[in-house]
């Protein structure tokens, strides 16, 4: 595995059900039932996969995922991310597609515990 990169099950399976947001964001760029393969462990980057192609994302750039045209291959790719890092690899940047489906707007259960709620304190003035 290269090294920033995960491809552990616990931590992937978080990411890209079918209503999740992630999945949705895939789906404005023309990617069908996309399945995650990797996550950055040292930043919010991704690689997905769809039809035999290859998409690398950031969970924090919703309006952005490019293709890899190169190489084209799961085994290619972790190779040239391990010698290379992202010169290793060659992307295409998609344009958005319009879709007849609304983002969905819950938290899923499986993120709700990680939910963080800001309650202000109240001045006190003495």
């Amino acid at each position: 595995m290269p090294e920033g990169w995960t491809n552990d099950p616990n931590k992937l399976k978080r990411y890209f059900t079918h209503n999740s947001l992630e999945a949705y964001q895939s789906r404005c760029f023309g990617i069908a039932n996309a399945e995650i393969v990797l996550l950055g462990t040292k930043d919010m980057d991704y690689i997905i996969t769809s039809g035999g192609r290859y998409f690398w994302g950031d969970l924090m750039l919703e309006d952005h995922l490019s293709e890899i045209i190169r190489p084209t291959t799961f085994p290619k790719i972790l190779e040239a991310l391990a010698i290379k890092g992202f010169k290793g690899l060659r992307m295409k940047t998609l344009d958005r597609v319009r879709i007849s489906e609304e983002a969905p707007s819950q938290v899923p259960p499986e993120h709700e515990k990680n939910r963080v709620l800001f309650v202000p304190a109240e001045d006190q003035k003495n």
